[in-house]
């Protein structure tokens, strides 16, 4: 190359240029898709790990690490879906399920933020509830009565007869720790629960 005298004759160092910087192109490319590939590896890890792969909402894991994080005064409220075993037990598990996904999403639509809306498990939700939303305890407590009720009603009206939600709410000013809350609002629940059998 170095010895023809045409202008177009390619110099080895050139080749090899070229060859090197299309060898970087090609690194850059797949680290890049290395990169995306992970990103959505992380995002979908993330979402499983936290979010309840049935209902769409957050998972148990997801509250603990929501709890962590509290600063102000919160209300907990404890959910429960009466009549899911009768559910299960004569229209099947599917229908058990698209019941809990409904469910789940008047949750989400009536509570418009208000609350964050967690799975337990099972037939279990439990609600966190930001205290700077609602300032009067009182005031909160029926507000998220209120909505319970909506829920019923939009449940009956799709056909989800004879079930309900019993529910059971406590404040974190009323115990020393947030275990000891969401333990007072579960007794609260199953009292609730008691009452409508009666």
């Amino acid at each position: 190359s170095h010895m023809s005298d045409s202008p177009t004759a390619l110099y080895p160092e050139l080749v090899v240029v070229l060859a090197l910087s299309i060898d970087c192109i090609c690194i850059l490319l797949s680290l890049a898709e290395w990169i995306k590939n992970s990103q959505t590896e992380y995002k979908r890890s993330y979402i499983q790990a936290r979010f309840d792969t049935l209902t769409k909402v957050g998972n148990r894991f997801s509250f603990n690490e929501s709890i962590k994080h509290l600063h102000t005064e919160t209300i907990i409220a404890f959910l429960d879906l009466d009549g899911m075993k009768g559910i299960n037990d004569r229209l099947g598990h599917d229908e058990g399920d698209r019941f809990l996904c409904e469910s789940a999403m008047y949750m989400e639509k009536y509570l418009e933020g208000k609350a964050k809306v967690f799975r337990a498990g099972g037939d279990e939700f439990i609600w966190l509830v930001n205290g700077s939303i609602f300032v009067n305890y009182d005031l909160c407590i029926l507000e998220l009565e209120k909505i319970v009720e909506r829920i019923e009603e939009k449940l009956a009206a799709a056909g989800w007869h004879s079930v309900g939600i019993s529910i059971g709410m406590a404040s974190t000013a009323e115990s020393p720790t947030i275990s000891a809350c969401l333990a007072l609002a579960d007794k609260r629940m199953y009292e609730h629960k008691r009452q409508k059998n009666k």
